[in-house]
Protein backbone atom coordinates (compact mmCIF):
# COMPACT_ATOMS: atom_id res chain seq x y z
CA UNK A 1 0.00 0.00 0.00
CA UNK A 2 1.54 3.88 -0.71
CA UNK A 3 0.37 6.69 1.10
CA UNK A 4 -0.47 9.33 -1.41
CA UNK A 5 -0.47 13.37 0.64
CA UNK A 6 -2.46 15.62 -1.35
CA UNK A 7 -1.66 19.44 -0.14
CA UNK A 8 -3.91 21.93 -0.72
CA UNK A 9 -6.80 19.28 -0.74
CA UNK A 10 -9.53 21.26 -0.25
CA UNK A 11 -10.37 22.37 -3.84
CA UNK A 12 -11.93 19.73 -4.89
CA UNK A 13 -11.45 20.44 -8.68
CA UNK A 14 -7.82 19.19 -7.83
CA UNK A 15 -8.75 16.80 -5.78
CA UNK A 16 -11.61 14.49 -6.72
CA UNK A 17 -10.28 13.95 -10.15
CA UNK A 18 -7.20 12.89 -8.90
CA UNK A 19 -8.89 10.09 -6.50
CA UNK A 20 -11.09 9.52 -9.88
CA UNK A 21 -8.03 9.22 -11.77
CA UNK A 22 -6.59 6.35 -9.01
CA UNK A 23 -9.36 4.67 -9.23
CA UNK A 24 -9.12 3.98 -12.34
CA UNK A 25 -6.06 2.91 -12.21
CA UNK A 26 -5.99 -1.02 -10.89
CA UNK A 27 -2.13 -1.22 -10.00
CA UNK A 28 -2.77 1.72 -7.47
CA UNK A 29 -6.20 0.23 -5.84
CA UNK A 30 -4.97 -0.57 -2.13
CA UNK A 31 -3.36 3.02 -1.95
CA UNK A 32 -4.20 5.27 1.12
CA UNK A 33 -5.01 9.09 0.28
CA UNK A 34 -4.41 11.52 3.13
CA UNK A 35 -6.53 14.76 2.31
CA UNK A 36 -4.89 17.91 3.65
CA UNK A 37 -5.63 21.45 3.81
CA UNK A 38 -6.16 24.08 6.77
CA UNK A 39 -9.36 25.00 5.31
CA UNK A 40 -11.68 22.65 7.26
CA UNK A 41 -15.24 23.54 5.52
CA UNK A 42 -13.62 22.62 1.94
CA UNK A 43 -11.65 19.55 3.11
CA UNK A 44 -14.81 18.25 4.51
CA UNK A 45 -16.38 18.98 1.09
CA UNK A 46 -13.63 17.13 -0.57
CA UNK A 47 -13.35 14.37 1.35
CA UNK A 48 -17.41 13.57 1.21
CA UNK A 49 -17.00 13.84 -2.70
CA UNK A 50 -14.22 11.73 -2.73
CA UNK A 51 -15.53 9.13 -0.37
CA UNK A 52 -19.23 8.93 -2.00
CA UNK A 53 -16.86 8.25 -5.23
CA UNK A 54 -14.87 5.58 -4.41
CA UNK A 55 -17.70 3.82 -2.81
CA UNK A 56 -19.67 4.22 -5.67
CA UNK A 57 -16.82 2.75 -7.75
CA UNK A 58 -16.57 -0.05 -5.64
CA UNK A 59 -12.69 1.12 -5.65
CA UNK A 60 -10.70 -0.39 -2.66
CA UNK A 61 -8.74 3.09 -2.04
CA UNK A 62 -9.05 4.13 1.53
CA UNK A 63 -8.60 7.78 2.20
CA UNK A 64 -8.50 10.65 5.50
CA UNK A 65 -8.70 13.83 6.03
CA UNK A 66 -6.14 15.65 7.88
CA UNK A 67 -5.41 19.61 8.81
CA UNK A 68 -2.14 19.01 10.38
CA UNK A 69 0.41 18.77 7.38
CA UNK A 70 3.06 17.38 9.76
CA UNK A 71 0.70 14.45 11.00
CA UNK A 72 -0.32 13.88 7.47
CA UNK A 73 3.26 13.29 5.86
CA UNK A 74 4.23 10.65 8.47
CA UNK A 75 5.17 8.18 6.13
CA UNK A 76 4.29 9.23 3.23
CA UNK A 77 5.37 7.85 -0.52
CA UNK A 78 4.14 10.57 -2.54
CA UNK A 79 3.54 14.38 -2.03
CA UNK A 80 1.39 16.36 -4.31
CA UNK A 81 1.06 19.92 -3.92
CA UNK A 82 -1.09 22.09 -5.21
CA UNK A 83 -1.60 24.56 -2.29
CA UNK A 84 -2.13 28.68 -3.42
CA UNK A 85 -1.56 29.93 0.09
CA UNK A 86 -4.02 32.88 0.41
CA UNK A 87 -5.99 32.05 -2.78
CA UNK A 88 -7.04 33.36 -5.56
CA UNK A 89 -8.61 36.50 -3.29
CA UNK A 90 -4.82 37.49 -1.53
CA UNK A 91 -3.21 37.17 -5.38
CA UNK A 92 -5.99 39.31 -6.73
CA UNK A 93 -5.37 41.99 -3.91
CA UNK A 94 -1.82 41.99 -5.12
CA UNK A 95 -2.60 42.51 -8.56
CA UNK A 96 -4.23 45.69 -7.48
CA UNK A 97 -2.10 47.12 -5.47
CA UNK A 98 0.44 46.48 -8.72
CA UNK A 99 -1.77 48.64 -10.93
CA UNK A 100 -2.44 50.97 -8.05
CA UNK A 101 1.56 51.73 -8.61
CA UNK A 102 1.96 51.85 -12.60
CA UNK A 103 1.93 47.94 -13.42
CA UNK A 104 -1.11 46.69 -14.63
CA UNK A 105 -1.74 43.42 -13.48
CA UNK A 106 2.19 42.71 -14.07
CA UNK A 107 3.94 41.92 -10.63
CA UNK A 108 4.09 38.16 -9.11
CA UNK A 109 5.32 39.50 -5.81
CA UNK A 110 2.03 36.90 -4.30
CA UNK A 111 4.56 34.03 -5.65
CA UNK A 112 7.11 35.38 -2.92
CA UNK A 113 4.64 34.07 0.09
CA UNK A 114 4.36 30.59 -2.26
CA UNK A 115 7.80 30.30 -2.88
CA UNK A 116 8.15 30.37 1.19
CA UNK A 117 5.87 28.03 1.34
CA UNK A 118 7.71 25.29 -0.95
CA UNK A 119 10.49 25.78 0.67
CA UNK A 120 8.82 25.10 4.48
CA UNK A 121 6.85 21.91 2.78
CA UNK A 122 9.89 20.40 1.20
CA UNK A 123 11.87 20.99 4.39
CA UNK A 124 8.62 19.05 5.96
CA UNK A 125 9.10 16.12 3.40
CA UNK A 126 13.09 16.26 3.87
CA UNK A 127 12.88 15.73 7.65
CA UNK A 128 9.76 13.01 7.70
CA UNK A 129 9.89 11.66 4.68
CA UNK A 130 13.42 11.58 2.98
CA UNK A 131 12.21 8.89 0.88
CA UNK A 132 9.09 10.28 -0.57
CA UNK A 133 8.68 11.55 -4.27
CA UNK A 134 7.31 15.51 -4.50
CA UNK A 135 5.01 16.07 -6.77
CA UNK A 136 4.50 19.90 -7.29
CA UNK A 137 1.42 21.38 -9.72
CA UNK A 138 0.99 24.61 -7.89
CA UNK A 139 2.84 27.98 -9.67
CA UNK A 140 5.46 29.68 -9.37
CA UNK A 141 7.07 25.96 -10.58
CA UNK A 142 10.00 27.40 -12.28
CA UNK A 143 11.19 29.41 -9.35
CA UNK A 144 9.63 26.96 -7.18
CA UNK A 145 11.34 23.56 -8.46
CA UNK A 146 15.03 25.73 -8.78
CA UNK A 147 14.29 27.06 -5.25
CA UNK A 148 13.92 23.33 -3.63
CA UNK A 149 16.77 22.21 -6.17
CA UNK A 150 18.84 24.70 -4.55
CA UNK A 151 18.25 24.18 -0.80
CA UNK A 152 16.41 20.89 0.04
CA UNK A 153 17.42 17.08 -0.63
CA UNK A 154 13.81 16.05 -2.08
CA UNK A 155 12.92 13.90 -4.94
CA UNK A 156 10.89 16.87 -6.85
CA UNK A 157 9.35 17.04 -9.85
CA UNK A 158 6.98 19.83 -10.80
CA UNK A 159 4.26 19.34 -13.31
CA UNK A 160 2.02 21.89 -15.81
CA UNK A 161 -0.42 21.38 -18.36
CA UNK A 162 1.26 24.10 -21.21
CA UNK A 163 2.87 21.33 -23.33
CA UNK A 164 -0.36 19.96 -24.38
CA UNK A 165 -0.83 23.56 -26.56
CA UNK A 166 0.83 21.64 -29.48
CA UNK A 167 -2.44 19.81 -29.95
CA UNK A 168 -4.28 23.18 -30.94
CA UNK A 169 -1.63 23.71 -33.29
CA UNK A 170 -1.31 20.06 -35.07
CA UNK A 171 -5.54 20.36 -35.63
CA UNK A 172 -5.09 23.38 -37.24
CA UNK A 173 -2.03 22.08 -39.53
CA UNK A 174 -5.03 19.29 -40.15
CA UNK A 175 -3.01 16.42 -38.37
CA UNK A 176 -4.55 14.13 -35.71
CA UNK A 177 -2.70 15.26 -32.63
CA UNK A 178 -2.75 12.03 -30.97
CA UNK A 179 -0.78 11.15 -34.01
CA UNK A 180 2.11 13.30 -33.85
CA UNK A 181 5.57 13.91 -32.13
CA UNK A 182 5.68 17.21 -29.99
CA UNK A 183 8.96 18.63 -28.07
CA UNK A 184 8.37 21.42 -26.22
CA UNK A 185 11.32 23.18 -23.99
CA UNK A 186 12.12 25.82 -21.91
CA UNK A 187 11.72 27.02 -18.54
CA UNK A 188 7.72 26.76 -17.20
CA UNK A 189 5.13 28.86 -18.80
CA UNK A 190 7.93 29.42 -21.05
CA UNK A 191 8.50 26.29 -23.30
CA UNK A 192 9.07 26.77 -27.17
CA UNK A 193 8.56 24.35 -29.98
CA UNK A 194 11.30 22.40 -30.95
CA UNK A 195 10.43 19.31 -32.38
CA UNK A 196 6.97 18.48 -33.98
CA UNK A 197 6.21 15.48 -36.46
CA UNK A 198 3.65 13.23 -37.91
CA UNK A 199 5.13 10.23 -38.73
CA UNK A 200 8.57 10.98 -40.54
CA UNK A 201 7.24 14.42 -41.38
CA UNK A 202 8.59 16.95 -39.77
CA UNK A 203 5.92 19.64 -39.36
CA UNK A 204 7.75 22.60 -38.55
CA UNK A 205 8.70 23.63 -41.76
CA UNK A 206 5.16 23.01 -43.19
CA UNK A 207 4.21 25.27 -40.07
CA UNK A 208 6.70 28.26 -41.17
CA UNK A 209 5.66 28.05 -44.50
CA UNK A 210 1.72 28.60 -43.62
CA UNK A 211 2.38 31.42 -41.08
CA UNK A 212 4.20 32.92 -43.57
CA UNK A 213 2.02 32.72 -45.85
CA UNK A 214 -1.19 33.59 -43.79
CA UNK A 215 -2.95 30.62 -44.38
CA UNK A 216 -2.15 29.33 -40.39
CA UNK A 217 -4.74 31.58 -38.44
CA UNK A 218 -3.16 32.11 -35.11
CA UNK A 219 -3.92 34.72 -32.20
CA UNK A 220 -1.63 38.32 -33.19
CA UNK A 221 0.69 37.69 -30.07
CA UNK A 222 1.40 33.81 -31.05
CA UNK A 223 2.28 34.68 -34.74
CA UNK A 224 4.04 37.99 -34.21
CA UNK A 225 5.77 35.91 -31.14
CA UNK A 226 7.03 33.03 -33.84
CA UNK A 227 8.66 35.32 -36.06
CA UNK A 228 10.27 37.87 -33.18
CA UNK A 229 11.36 34.99 -31.58
CA UNK A 230 12.02 32.77 -33.94
CA UNK A 231 10.69 29.39 -32.41
CA UNK A 232 7.00 29.12 -31.87
CA UNK A 233 5.47 29.73 -27.83
CA UNK A 234 3.40 26.84 -26.66
CA UNK A 235 0.79 27.12 -23.98
CA UNK A 236 1.19 29.54 -21.42
CA UNK A 237 4.06 31.01 -23.07
CA UNK A 238 2.63 34.01 -24.91
CA UNK A 239 0.71 34.80 -22.13
CA UNK A 240 3.95 35.16 -20.24
CA UNK A 241 6.57 36.41 -22.68
CA UNK A 242 6.75 39.54 -24.44
CA UNK A 243 6.56 42.39 -21.69
CA UNK A 244 5.69 44.76 -24.23
CA UNK A 245 2.34 43.22 -25.17
CA UNK A 246 1.12 43.65 -21.47
CA UNK A 247 1.46 47.26 -20.99
CA UNK A 248 -2.23 48.54 -20.29
CA UNK A 249 -4.99 47.22 -21.08
CA UNK A 250 -5.69 48.26 -24.53
CA UNK A 251 -2.33 47.24 -25.60
CA UNK A 252 -3.80 43.57 -24.10
CA UNK A 253 -6.53 43.59 -26.22
CA UNK A 254 -4.51 44.62 -29.40
CA UNK A 255 -2.79 41.34 -28.80
CA UNK A 256 -5.03 39.24 -27.32
CA UNK A 257 -8.13 40.37 -28.44
CA UNK A 258 -11.50 42.17 -26.85
CA UNK A 259 -11.28 40.81 -23.02
CA UNK A 260 -7.68 41.25 -23.11
CA UNK A 261 -6.93 37.91 -22.65
CA UNK A 262 -6.87 35.90 -19.79
CA UNK A 263 -4.21 38.70 -17.71
CA UNK A 264 -6.42 41.55 -18.41
CA UNK A 265 -8.66 42.38 -15.00
CA UNK A 266 -11.87 41.65 -17.65
CA UNK A 267 -10.59 37.86 -19.00
CA UNK A 268 -9.24 37.13 -15.11
CA UNK A 269 -12.93 38.14 -14.14
CA UNK A 270 -14.21 35.77 -16.52
CA UNK A 271 -11.32 32.56 -15.36
CA UNK A 272 -12.26 33.21 -11.50
CA UNK A 273 -16.01 33.46 -12.09
CA UNK A 274 -15.82 29.94 -13.79
CA UNK A 275 -13.99 28.42 -11.15
CA UNK A 276 -16.75 29.88 -8.31
CA UNK A 277 -19.44 28.27 -10.45
CA UNK A 278 -17.59 24.99 -10.86
CA UNK A 279 -16.93 25.05 -6.85
CA UNK A 280 -20.60 26.22 -6.19
CA UNK A 281 -21.64 23.37 -8.64
CA UNK A 282 -19.38 20.57 -6.49
CA UNK A 283 -20.42 22.13 -2.85
CA UNK A 284 -24.20 21.53 -3.96
CA UNK A 285 -23.19 17.55 -5.25
CA UNK A 286 -21.49 17.49 -1.27
CA UNK A 287 -25.15 18.88 0.14
CA UNK A 288 -27.14 16.44 -2.08
CA UNK A 289 -26.21 13.38 -0.51
CA UNK A 290 -29.42 11.42 -2.99
CA UNK A 291 -26.86 12.58 -6.36
CA UNK A 292 -24.28 10.46 -7.61
CA UNK A 293 -21.10 11.98 -7.40
CA UNK A 294 -19.65 9.52 -10.50
CA UNK A 295 -22.27 10.85 -12.54
CA UNK A 296 -20.48 14.08 -12.75
CA UNK A 297 -17.10 12.33 -11.93
CA UNK A 298 -17.10 9.80 -15.31
CA UNK A 299 -14.85 6.70 -15.22
CA UNK A 300 -12.32 8.53 -17.56
CA UNK A 301 -8.87 9.61 -17.05
CA UNK A 302 -8.07 13.15 -16.91
CA UNK A 303 -5.16 14.74 -18.50
CA UNK A 304 -3.27 15.02 -15.61
CA UNK A 305 0.40 13.13 -15.48
CA UNK A 306 0.35 12.65 -11.56
CA UNK A 307 -1.36 9.61 -11.30
CA UNK A 308 -0.01 8.29 -14.17
CA UNK A 309 3.55 9.05 -12.97
CA UNK A 310 2.94 7.73 -9.81
CA UNK A 311 2.19 4.48 -11.49
CA UNK A 312 5.41 4.60 -13.37
CA UNK A 313 7.56 4.89 -10.04
CA UNK A 314 5.51 2.49 -8.36
CA UNK A 315 4.96 -0.26 -11.01
CA UNK A 316 7.24 0.68 -13.55
CA UNK A 317 4.52 0.90 -16.14
CA UNK A 318 7.21 2.77 -17.94
CA UNK A 319 5.94 6.20 -19.92
CA UNK A 320 7.08 9.31 -21.32
CA UNK A 321 6.20 12.81 -19.52
CA UNK A 322 6.54 16.14 -19.65
CA UNK A 323 8.27 17.42 -16.32
CA UNK A 324 10.37 20.19 -14.75
CA UNK A 325 13.56 18.66 -12.99
CA UNK A 326 17.20 20.43 -12.59
CA UNK A 327 19.01 20.67 -15.43
CA UNK A 328 21.19 18.10 -14.05
CA UNK A 329 23.67 16.70 -16.89
CA UNK A 330 22.85 19.24 -18.86
CA UNK A 331 19.90 18.40 -20.23
CA UNK A 332 19.47 22.01 -22.13
CA UNK A 333 23.23 22.83 -23.01
CA UNK A 334 24.26 26.59 -22.18
CA UNK A 335 21.54 26.24 -19.08
CA UNK A 336 23.18 25.63 -15.66
CA UNK A 337 22.55 22.52 -13.63
CA UNK A 338 20.34 23.50 -10.67
CA UNK A 339 18.10 25.54 -12.57
CA UNK A 340 14.64 24.08 -13.66
CA UNK A 341 14.06 22.90 -16.96
CA UNK A 342 11.00 22.43 -18.54
CA UNK A 343 11.84 18.60 -20.49
CA UNK A 344 10.32 15.56 -21.74
CA UNK A 345 11.40 12.43 -19.63
CA UNK A 346 11.01 8.83 -19.40
CA UNK A 347 9.78 7.71 -15.71
CA UNK A 348 9.68 4.09 -14.70
CA UNK A 349 10.67 2.36 -10.89
CA UNK A 350 14.49 3.19 -11.13
CA UNK A 351 13.21 7.17 -11.47
CA UNK A 352 13.51 9.86 -13.53
CA UNK A 353 15.56 9.93 -16.85
CA UNK A 354 15.32 13.24 -19.33
CA UNK A 355 15.27 13.07 -22.56
CA UNK A 356 18.29 15.54 -24.02
CA UNK A 357 17.03 18.18 -25.90
CA UNK A 358 20.15 20.71 -28.38
CA UNK A 359 20.74 23.96 -27.09
CA UNK A 360 18.63 27.31 -27.83
CA UNK A 361 20.12 29.17 -30.78
CA UNK A 362 21.52 32.18 -30.00
CA UNK A 363 18.39 34.51 -31.20
CA UNK A 364 16.16 33.30 -29.12
CA UNK A 365 18.61 33.04 -25.48
CA UNK A 366 19.60 35.97 -26.34
CA UNK A 367 15.86 37.34 -26.48
CA UNK A 368 13.51 35.24 -24.67
CA UNK A 369 16.04 32.71 -22.43
CA UNK A 370 18.10 34.62 -20.64
CA UNK A 371 16.00 37.38 -19.34
CA UNK A 372 13.19 34.77 -17.87
CA UNK A 373 16.80 33.38 -16.50
CA UNK A 374 17.52 36.69 -14.67
CA UNK A 375 13.99 36.98 -12.85
CA UNK A 376 13.76 33.56 -12.08
CA UNK A 377 16.95 34.16 -10.18
CA UNK A 378 16.05 37.90 -8.75
CA UNK A 379 13.08 35.54 -6.73
CA UNK A 380 14.77 32.68 -5.98
CA UNK A 381 17.86 34.11 -4.19
CA UNK A 382 15.39 36.87 -2.57
CA UNK A 383 13.64 34.25 -0.62
CA UNK A 384 16.51 32.13 -0.34
CA UNK A 385 18.68 35.12 1.26
CA UNK A 386 16.10 36.86 2.26
CA UNK A 387 17.13 39.78 0.56
CA UNK A 388 15.25 42.97 0.39
CA UNK A 389 17.13 44.51 -1.90
CA UNK A 390 16.98 41.84 -4.93
CA UNK A 391 13.03 42.53 -4.15
CA UNK A 392 13.52 45.80 -5.05
CA UNK A 393 16.06 44.67 -8.10
CA UNK A 394 13.07 42.12 -9.46
CA UNK A 395 10.58 45.46 -9.88
CA UNK A 396 13.74 47.96 -10.71
CA UNK A 397 13.95 44.95 -13.69
CA UNK A 398 9.97 45.85 -14.58
CA UNK A 399 10.06 47.42 -18.06
CA UNK A 400 7.43 49.67 -16.93
CA UNK A 401 9.45 50.97 -13.86
CA UNK A 402 9.74 54.77 -14.19
CA UNK A 403 12.03 55.85 -11.60
CA UNK A 404 13.52 54.01 -8.59
CA UNK A 405 10.96 55.58 -5.96
CA UNK A 406 7.97 53.95 -7.81
CA UNK A 407 9.86 50.61 -7.17
CA UNK A 408 10.55 51.36 -3.82
CA UNK A 409 7.44 52.53 -2.86
CA UNK A 410 5.82 49.67 -4.37
CA UNK A 411 7.58 47.27 -2.22
CA UNK A 412 7.01 49.21 1.00
CA UNK A 413 3.40 49.06 0.21
CA UNK A 414 3.56 45.78 -0.57
CA UNK A 415 5.29 44.64 2.35
CA UNK A 416 2.58 46.91 4.36
CA UNK A 417 -0.67 45.65 2.86
CA UNK A 418 -2.98 43.38 5.24
CA UNK A 419 -2.26 39.88 5.08
CA UNK A 420 1.30 40.35 3.62
CA UNK A 421 2.60 39.89 8.05
CA UNK A 422 4.19 36.80 7.01
CA UNK A 423 6.68 38.86 4.22
CA UNK A 424 7.30 41.01 6.03
CA UNK A 425 9.01 38.93 8.75
CA UNK A 426 10.66 36.74 5.89
CA UNK A 427 12.61 40.20 4.73
CA UNK A 428 12.66 41.92 8.12
CA UNK A 429 16.38 40.86 8.30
Amino acid sequence: MKKIVMIGAGSATFSVPLINDLSLTPELSDSHVVLVDIDEKRLATAGNLAGRLVAERNSPLTFSTELDREKALEGADFVLNAAQIGGHSYAEANRQLGTDHGYYRGNWLHYMRQMCFFWELAGDIERICPDAWTIQSANPVFEGGTLIARTRKVKHIALCHGHYGYKYLCTALGYDPEECEAHAVGFNHWIWLSALRHGETDLLPIMDAKIRSGELKLSPAVREQYLHYGMMPIGDTPRMCAWWMHIDFETKQKWFGEDGGMDSHVGWAKYLNRLAENNARLDALAADSDSKVSDVFRPTRSVEQIVPIINSLVNNVKGTYQVNIPNEGHIIKGIPEDVCVECQANIDILGVHPISEPPFGKDIMIKAILPRWTYMELMVEAVRLHDRTLLLEYMLRDPRTASYDQAKNFIDAWLAMPGNEYMRDWFGK
